[in-house]
């Protein structure tokens, strides 16, 4: 008789790959939030015109601490994401994701902390998308130490993870754990087949996620998802 629960089929090992292009949120030249260097996430709306700001969030970090924004355009309510830094002595949007067209993200969630303890903190954003599918776009934005040419050269790790199909990612210490359903041919949308776990990591100066493990169903390990 076969065992209760099967065991894992484990994926050949990726060597922990760096994680790809961001999928979202980018560094722009013309920034659209720009506030005064001692603004805080007080509960206050920054009036930022255009937006109605829905979640404020600032942690230290390396290049002087980093400030997060979640808002909704006032005319459609597309969702905006703004990353600030310190420069020129106001807080700066340098970094920025916005909807491309309202009602395609069912929700957007930043995760604010320091994950692979170096006393400074990263950035986790997640974008959930309408539609039965649930996609989720995950981004990583970690300022890293100040440089010789710090501020006019910043040294940040962006990358992402673009289209997890009801994608679960669960925050943890030292990175995040990855769930995603793997179909077989004759399964419902409701009812994979299995489950694919996999771990992101900080090594050698990158987050990288590994091959993971693709467990049966009935064995996959609880996520829960912090997006």
């Amino acid at each position: 008789a076969p065992p209760a629960t099967p065991a894992p089929t484990v994926a050949p090992p990726a060597g922990g790959a760096v994680l790809g292009a961001p999928t979202n949120l980018r560094g722009v030249s013309v920034p659209s939030v720009v506030l005064p260097e001692n603004f805080l996430c007080d509960g206050t709306d920054p009036a930022i015109p255009g937006w109605t700001v829905v979640d404020c969030q600032q942690m230290p970090s390396f290049q002087a601490g980093v400030t997060t924004l979640v808002a909704r355009r006032v005319d459609d309510g597309r969702f905006g994401v703004f990353v600030l830094f310190l420069d020129g002595g106001n807080l700066v949007s340098l970094y920025e994701a916005q909807e491309p067209a309202p009602d395609t993200w069912m929700s957007v969630t930043v995760v604010l902390g320091d994950f692979h303890f170096d006393d400074a903190a990263e950035v986790w954003v997640g974008y959930r998308y309408a539609g039965t599918g649930q996609y989720l776009d995950l981004d990583v934005l970690d300022p890293r130490p100040e440089g010789p040419d710090f501020p006019a050269t910043r040294d940040i790790f962006l990358g992402g993870l673009q289209g997890l199909d009801h994608g679960q990612v669960d925050m943890r210490p030292g990175g995040a754990t990855v769930l995603t359903p793997v179909y077989a041919d004759s399964d419902p949308n409701c009812c994979p087949s299995s489950f694919r776990v996999r771990e992101i990591s900080w090594a050698s100066g990158n987050w990288r996620i590994n091959a993971g493990t693709t467990y049966p169903a009935a064995s996959a390990p609880s996520v829960v998802s912090d997006f």
